[in-house]
């Protein structure tokens, strides 16, 4: 953003800092939606072999199951937005 400054006073509107990020072939960072060590056949064997054994068991326990979702407790969060070249 300093750059932009640099070339664009500061009192200018959106839109005018939007032009000048895209003239300079600047783009919006955006964080990676997916599980950072993601393993794909893993997962499948989960989905076919391991988690209806899950279902099996708890059937025949009666119980019940609950999940959780791990999303919001990353480390690694980003919040705003940052700039970078394009590339």
């Amino acid at each position: 953003m300093a750059a932009i400054q640099a070339n664009v006073s500061s009192g200018c509107p959106g839109y005018v800092a939007h032009a000048e990020r895209s003239r300079q072939s600047w783009s919006q960072q955006k964080p990676v939606r997916r599980a950072h060590e993601r393993n794909d056949e893993t997962i499948a064997r989960w989905l076919t072999q391991d988690y209806p054994a899950i279902v099996r068991d708890a059937k025949r326990e009666g119980a019940t199951i609950y999940w959780g979702d791990e999303m919001g407790l990353r480390s690694d969060h980003v919040t705003g937005t940052s700039y970078a070249p394009v590339g």
